[in-house]
């Protein structure tokens, strides 16, 4: 960012609801990754058309560190 301060940074943790015995583990973390822009996802994982949609009450983050 160029400001000489740095960079925090955060943990974000999120509670959603997937479909019960659709996805694989590998599918669950591809879909993450997905649609927090930083991975791909097949269009064949059964996850494909549903959004993650966090729970309003179930949002928390934290400070990790600090990132020159």
């Amino acid at each position: 960012m160029g400001n000489g301060l740095g960079m925090t940074r955060i943990r974000v943790v999120y509670d959603c609801l997937i479909p019960n015995g659709v996805a694989s583990e590998k599918d669950v973390t591809e879909w993450v990754a997905f649609h927090h822009k930083v991975g791909g996802i097949s269009n064949n994982n059964p996850l494909y058309e549903v959004a993650p949609t966090p729970i309003a009450d179930a949002i928390g983050w934290g400070t990790v560190g600090v990132e020159q």
